[in-house]
């Protein structure tokens, strides 16, 4: 009985020191999708055909978003999740990609460098 008592406490002390780690990937994580999300939601709202900024911009860059991209990447919010979901399967990344796609090149090269 002692022995697994002792056994169950070095697994219990194994876990509880690699607890560090693991909020510290956990905050890493957090932090690239954050700042991902950030840069294709700026693109998406940016390329909206209401954009008074959009006026300024290249013919070509100004295209409007379909309606994919703003269920996507309409706000910070659904974009941190849509990029959590294609990282860990949720969503195929090929979807929420289409509408990057059609803003620009950038985009699509953007996204799957994230991916």
């Amino acid at each position: 009985v002692i022995r697994f008592v002792r056994a169950l406490r070095v697994m219990l002390y194994s876990i509880a020191s690699t607890l560090k780690s693991l909020v510290w990937a956990v905050v890493l994580l957090f932090m690239v999708i954050y700042s991902f999300a950030i840069i294709f939601t700026h693109a998406v709202i940016l390329h909206q055909p209401d954009s008074q900024v959009a006026a300024h911009i290249e013919e070509d860059l100004c295209r409007p978003v379909a309606s994919d991209g703003v269920k996507y990447w309409g706000s910070l919010g659904t974009s941190m999740l849509t990029l959590l979901e294609s990282v860990i399967g949720g969503v195929d990344w090929q979807v929420p990609m289409a509408p990057l796609a059609d803003l620009h090149w950038v985009w699509l090269v953007t996204f799957i460098f994230y991916i």
